[in-house]
């Protein structure tokens, strides 16, 4: 089952995220700065990450930085409550999948983890591919005669 890291220093929102999510069949793991979702991501190696812009002590856009330097494969989604279109530019220069502003509709939070998800799925069987290829020497060795 894919784990999604919650990440938002408002209880309430943790709580509600992770209800929608896990009605969706989703295991959860919550953090409520970024400094805590450093640690999850190290320990629970979530599969995608809700992430809150605007949070105390380490903001959003420094927890994706440190995010990508732990995993650079996770896909990050923004949740901010500030909709400034220079905010999801920057969000996504440093390697965020997508941007939600709040309010939103809840499919349209499981839509944007299940996208993720399954981007995530096929870039990870492409490179599995390209690993086997790799180690087969060719393509007609791999298919057989």
């Amino acid at each position: 089952m894919p784990k999604v890291l919650v990440v938002d220093d408002e209880p309430d929102m943790r709580w509600f995220l992770s209800g929608i999510l896990e009605a969706a069949g989703l295991e959860v793991v919550t953090a409520e700065d970024g400094a805590i979702a450093l640690e999850r991501v190290r320990q629970d190696a979530p599969s995608a990450i809700l992430l809150d812009l605007k949070m105390p002590n380490l903001g959003g856009m420094e927890t994706i930085a440190e995010i990508k330097a732990i995993d650079p494969r996770v896909p990050i989604i923004i949740l901010t409550a500030y909709g400034e279109i220079s905010a999801a530019v920057s969000a996504m220069r440093l390697g965020a999948y997508d941007y939600i502003t709040k309010p939103f509709q809840n499919d349209d939070v499981t839509l944007t983890i299940r996208r993720a998800l399954e981007q995530q799925g096929l870039l990870a069987e492409v490179e599995a591919l390209r690993d086997l290829l790799a180690t087969s020497g060719s393509l007609r060795e791999l298919m057989g005669p």
